[in-house]
């Protein structure tokens, strides 16, 4: 077991030196222990007087006799800057303690002291290991044990008493071991201002503190990730927790005139051992600042900086990442369409999996990007569907209105004929509209074919897949319900579909060089329709597709090019 020495020694680093407390320490010792930064995390005597100085010392004293504790004086060309010690903890582990002057704060003096006491305490001591402890929020105490190669173990959820009768909520506990290297084990992540022009990226205060709680819309969709009024202290304390992990980098999105907060966005889950260089991107807006195209330039700001080379702990010159990733509840349209703008790739589609008290559970999008992607080929817009006229016939976006009547039921050939889910009835109505309003933000173009004189909903024809790897493609589908067969209409729709798909963006079409299609290889009256307008069958595949009913069927495919498309044949 360690024995303390008779005597404090004498330590010495450079400029720096560890020494015995003495009387003439006293005036700025009770005017470091007056300092309401001190206050603030220390339990002091109120008011403090050089009395409690003078008593300070003589317990140290008494102390280090008893082999309980050993305390230095910190000083700096002949001038005391603070106070560091030794408690007896546990035999051959000892809990190290420091305070500075306020005018020593910020410069380093603090973390050279614990270096050199670290070293005696191992070298010469024979210690096998020094804990730490803080009140939670006392970054300044932290940010040196971390400095020195410190872990923080966590956070003991008990009242830290600090002066003036007052305390702080939770304690952070840390430790390092002898023969552990005594710099930092992680990052320590100081998000830069970064100038949008619009706005700026910057660092949270703690003056940010919203003037009402989350709106409808982020209690939907952020489950409490959101601060109000009465929770942002501890949200904003949780957040720099997390960037003090090297775990996140967390921005304020800021009116750069006003100096408003108008919202966060962060990349987290930076220390994740199975996925390191990969972080996920979560961003929130207040309602005022949605719909101006802010979120937008938002992420370029963000996915710039998490892909530029990092040189130092700070995260200052970027994070050195080579992927990002991100998340949205699938009923968040604007949130992936955002993702999408931004040129992130959907990789995955989960259903119910994101948990809502007291409601069903919700499916979620997910999100990726590469360091290597080309965002300006992999971005996806909302795609626009314009109305389309024919002699009888309007092409429409699909509304809530155009729901089909309790009569409306698959018959033989749509549930022999179409994938599952391809037309909606009565009944599945509401999921089958908010899926294809979906795949409208994925840029599928999809038309409600309506009769021009009632406006009544026939059928539907849809130019999908634009944003497979060739973006100046797409395959068509279509479909009538039971009324609206027999007349014409089908071949009417998909002749002013293939229009608008090739004609040229001059002319506001889509531009495409390539229109695709496929049916079932029994549903002749469909390859009818398709060959009649210049398409080539161009292979077999079998056993394939899956009917509504279940049953297996064999496919033919077709395609047209736009060099071979003659208008004229409608």
């Amino acid at each position: 077991m360690p024995h303390l020495p008779h005597d404090v020694p004498l330590l010495v680093d450079g400029d720096l030196t560890l020494r015995a407390p003495r009387v003439d320490d006293i005036p700025r010792m009770t005017q470091a222990c007056r300092d309401p930064g001190a206050r603030a995390w220390l339990r002091l005597p109120a008011p403090y007087e050089e009395s409690d100085a003078a008593d300070f010392i003589a317990a140290t004293e008494r102390g280090r006799l008893e082999g309980a504790r050993i305390e230095w004086a910190i000083e700096v060309a002949g001038r005391w800057v603070g106070n560091i010690g030794l408690h007896d903890r546990r035999g051959d582990t000892f809990e190290v303690g420091y305070m500075v002057h306020p005018d020593a704060r910020a410069t380093g003096v603090c973390r050279r002291a614990l270096q050199l006491l670290a070293s005696y305490a191992f070298d010469e001591l024979g210690l096998s290991g020094l804990t730490w402890r803080a009140a939670r929020g006392n970054f300044a105490s932290r940010r040196v044990a971390w400095a020195c190669g410190f872990a923080v173990d966590g956070t003991w959820d008990v009242p830290h008493p600090v002066s003036d009768g007052a305390s702080v909520d939770g304690v952070w506990v840390g430790h390092l071991r002898a023969g552990e290297p005594r710099r930092p084990r992680h990052p320590w992540y100081d998000p830069p201002v970064v100038d949008g022009g619009r706005f700026l990226l910057r660092p949270w205060h703690g003056d940010d503190v919203p003037r009402q709680g989350p709106d409808e819309q982020s209690e939907r969709f952020m489950m409490g990730n959101q601060p109000g009024p009465a929770s942002f202290t501890t949200w904003l304390l949780e957040r720099r927790e997390r960037m003090a992990e090297g775990d996140a980098v967390c921005w304020c999105i800021v009116d750069p005139d006003l100096d408003e907060p108008l919202g966060h966005i962060a990349v987290q889950h930076l220390r994740a051992v199975m996925t390191l260089g990969s972080g996920r991107v979560s961003y929130w807006l207040y309602p005022s600042a949605r719909g101006l195209g802010i979120l937008q330039e938002a992420l370029d700001l963000v996915i710039a900086h998490a892909f530029a080379p990092s040189t130092d702990d700070s995260g200052a010159s970027g994070l050195g990442l080579h992927r990002l990733q991100a998340g949205t509840d699938i009923e968040n349209r604007p949130s992936a369409r955002a993702l999408r703008r931004a040129g992130f790739r959907q990789v995955a589609n989960e259903r119910a999996v994101l948990a809502r008290p007291g409601d069903a559970p919700s499916g979620a999008l997910t999100f990726e990007l590469l360091q290597g992607d080309d965002r300006l080929a992999q971005n996806i817009e909302p795609a626009v569907v314009p109305t389309l006229r024919t002699a009888r016939l309007v092409l429409r976006p699909w509304t809530l209105q155009d729901r089909p009547g309790e009569d409306v039921e698959l018959d033989r050939a749509a549930l022999r004929y179409m994938p599952a889910g391809a037309q909606p009835t009565y009944s599945t109505w509401d999921e089958w509209y908010h899926r294809r309003a979906r795949q409208t933000d994925e840029g599928q173009v999809m038309w409600c074919i309506a009769d021009a004189r009632t406006d009544q909903a026939l059928g539907a024809v849809t130019l999908f897949d634009r944003a497979g790897p060739v973006r100046d493609r797409a395959e068509i589908g279509y479909w009538l319900y039971p009324h609206a067969r027999g007349r014409g209409y089908a071949g009417e729709a998909i002749d002013a579909a293939l229009a608008h798909g090739f004609a040229p963006p001059t002319q506001d079409g889509l531009g495409l060089i390539r229109i695709d299609a496929d049916t079932d290889a029994e549903n002749v009256d469909s390859q009818k329709l398709l060959r009649d307008r210049g398409f080539r069958e161009w292979g077999h595949a079998h056993a394939d597709y899956t009917r509504t009913d279940g049953s297996i069927s064999n496919s033919i495919y077709f395609e047209l090019l736009a060099a071979d498309y003659e208008p004229t044949r409608s």
